[in-house]
């Protein structure tokens, strides 16, 4: 079987699961996880259920996780009977049918709210909460990030998102306030991703991420991730970094090769040079793009400007600044 990797480091132990693991490259790699847990099934069957057999897990307690997992994998519409989901704890059955007891602490409030919002099934719940006591997300220490969800982009968009396969925005009918910013970046390292907006496809390669303007789920604004000049080949590319959630973008030219700049959230090429916005609402731009200077000068005047989001470049000369509740032409 070939080797499974999370943030690009082979997974052999539990160890390895728990200090690499993020929840939308193990629900993308879901069936490799799958396989790589029946064999430690087999390996413990194999021995006579001796805990001498396992080589993922460090115990059996950990094992008898292991093994609910798999049947919610298998099959995540099919009811877990074998397990009960109480209020505070769980319990797994062992080799010899006696329950054994896991408390949830930590993922309690988790639960609740999932079972409040009524999107995940009983058996999505309860397979989580097996997923997240394995890797011990339950101890108050954990820093694993918990989350009740099995789409890295679903219905209840986030302000940062993991995508793992090809992803489609529903696009806005008419601008509507108020406004806010949300992030899709590519976060498969293995293969390009394609965003649809409407009639607009944008391929992202690894790390390339696109910045929208959202009212509630609906996309009324997709900001450029990639800006070319011909004129000066000058070239802007935003990326994103999954562990942080903070874009960078990256200017290319012939004489300095690459630059960086951080929290990039909206940029352009004004005279051929790079023009950018950071997330603290700060404009950057050399003093000789007179126009654009000029521009974002009179915008700075408007009361709204405080709550600035993002500017869109129309035209060499023409643009448009959105903030929360305001656009400016």
């Amino acid at each position: 079987m070939a080797m499974i990797t999370m943030q690009g480091v082979t997974i052999l132990r539990i160890s390895d699961f728990r200090r690499f693991f993020t929840l939308g490259e193990f629900l993308y790699k879901k069936e490799q996880f799958y396989q790589m847990f029946i064999e430690e099934q087999r390996r413990y069957c194999a021995f006579g259920n001796k805990s001498d057999a396992l080589m993922f897990v460090d115990n059996e307690r950990e094992f008898y996780l292991l093994r609910i997992l798999c049947q919610w994998l298998e099959n995540p519409d099919k009811e877990i009977t074998v397990s009960t989901l109480d209020k505070d704890v769980l319990y797994v059955p062992e080799k010899n049918g006696e329950k054994v007891l896991f408390q949830l602490n930590r993922l309690v409030p988790y639960i609740n709210e999932a079972k409040k919002q009524n999107r995940l099934t009983k058996k999505s719940i309860l397979g989580l909460t097996v997923l997240y006591l394995l890797l011990g997300a339950n101890e108050q220490g954990s820093d694993i990030p918990v989350v009740y969800e099995l789409q890295t982009v679903g219905l209840q968009l986030k302000d940062f998102n993991e995508c793992w396969d090809d992803v489609e925005i529903e696009k806005g009918d008419g601008l509507m306030f108020p406004l806010h910013r949300r992030i899709f970046v590519n976060a498969n390292p293995q293969k390009p991703i394609t965003v649809t907006w409407g009639i607009k496809n944008t391929v992202l390669q690894p790390k390339e991420c696109l910045i929208g303007l959202f009212y509630g789920n609906t996309c009324h604004v997709l900001l450029p991730g990639k800006i070319t000049s011909s004129q000066n080949k000058v070239s802007l590319r935003l990326t994103a970094d999954v562990k942080t959630k903070r874009t960078r973008m990256e200017v290319h030219t012939p004489s300095d090769g690459v630059v960086y700049h951080d929290d990039v959230v909206s940029m352009a090429l004004a005279n051929g040079l790079p023009v950018w916005a950071t997330s603290d609402g700060v404009i950057h731009y050399p003093d000789c793009c007179f126009a654009f200077r000029m521009r974002v000068k009179a915008f700075s005047k408007m009361k709204y400007a405080n709550d600035f989001l993002a500017f869109v470049q129309e035209s060499d000369d023409n643009y448009v600044f959105y903030a929360t509740n305001n656009v400016n032409h």
